[in-house]
């Protein structure tokens, strides 16, 4: 992991776009609430890769800072 974890509310922000990640890596709505059941350190492990991609994005797009 480059960055943190996003926390419950900033993933609540990013729902639709966190949708579109699980879709890209062909996890269903149902294959979701299953790992989140039996897999939880995958989910973790999805999440933080999701992070990740959203810091990269946001930094990418920063000219500089003050």
């Amino acid at each position: 992991m480059k960055y943190r974890t996003l926390n419950n509310d900033e993933l609540e922000e990013l729902e639709t776009e966190f949708i579109r990640f699980l879709a890209s890596n062909q996890i269903t709505a149902n294959d979701w609430e299953v790992l989140k059941r039996d897999e939880p350190e995958k989910v973790n492990r999805l999440i933080e890769l999701f992070s990740d991609i959203v810091f990269d994005k946001v930094l990418a797009e920063v000219d500089y800072l003050e």
